[in-house]
């Protein structure tokens, strides 16, 4: 979570083991289990379009990317911290999105 918010240009998408919708199906049999799983994921749902949106907005203030380019990179990382504490399935041969952080000329 350190680089997320003080190295965001080191993350690297072959940290993570699922993509994104093996996650989500995991989490959504996971949440069947009880009550409080359930409640639990939805809370997590929730949260996440506003955390997405805090993390762009930091991105502009600490880093300057501005407009669209916080937004890519914040859905990107929190996108990869998220997929990150979850394993489901280990599957071979990933195509890996790159980093979006803007590369100095």
């Amino acid at each position: 979570m350190a680089n997320a918010a003080l190295r965001p240009w080191a993350l690297s998408e072959a940290d993570v083991y699922d993509t994104r919708q093996e996650v989500d199906t995991g989490l959504v049999d996971w949440a069947k289990g009880n009550h409080a799983r359930s409640r639990l994921y939805e809370e997590i749902r929730k949260a996440y379009p506003a955390a997405e949106k805090s993390l762009a907005a930091y991105y502009s203030t600490a880093y300057g990317l501005q407009g669209q380019k916080s937004e890519e990179v914040a859905k990107w990382v929190l996108d990869l911290m998220f997929r990150s504490y979850f394993v489901f399935s280990m599957q071979q041969e990933r195509s890996h999105q790159p980093n979006p952080w803007p590369i100095a000329h």
